[in-house]
């Protein structure tokens, strides 16, 4: 976890390549995620979409951040498959989703 966490800006960052970084065989970083309750692809998601959120929450440099700069900045390459997990994660575009939060400072 601590290796994804260092690396969750790079979009290249896959099962493969966690596996070979930690020496280990795909299969058993997978049974280790196991109690996370996620494989591994899903924490790197959901990992990634965390910190966009909190990204997308707080004000950075007395403007916020746009989408593309936050979908970039935590790993994703496309905006539009960002847009697409985020929706499905938090329930709202990341878009709005910047509005609400700043709404509730």
């Amino acid at each position: 976890m601590r290796h994804v966490w260092q690396h969750l800006a790079d979009p290249e960052l896959t099962v493969a390549g966690i596996a070979r970084a930690l020496s280990v065989s795909e299969r058993c970083l997978q049974r280790a995620f196991i109690e996370t309750g996620e494989t591994p692809v899903q924490y790197i998601r959901n990992q990634r979409l965390d910190l966009a959120a909190e990204r997308l929450a707080k004000l950075q440099g007395g403007s916020r951040a746009s989408v593309l700069d936050t979908a970039l900045a935590v790993g994703f390459s496309d905006v539009s498959h960002f847009s697409r997990s985020f929706s499905r994660r938090f329930g709202c575009s990341p878009g709005r989703y910047r509005g609400v939060a700043f709404s509730m400072q």
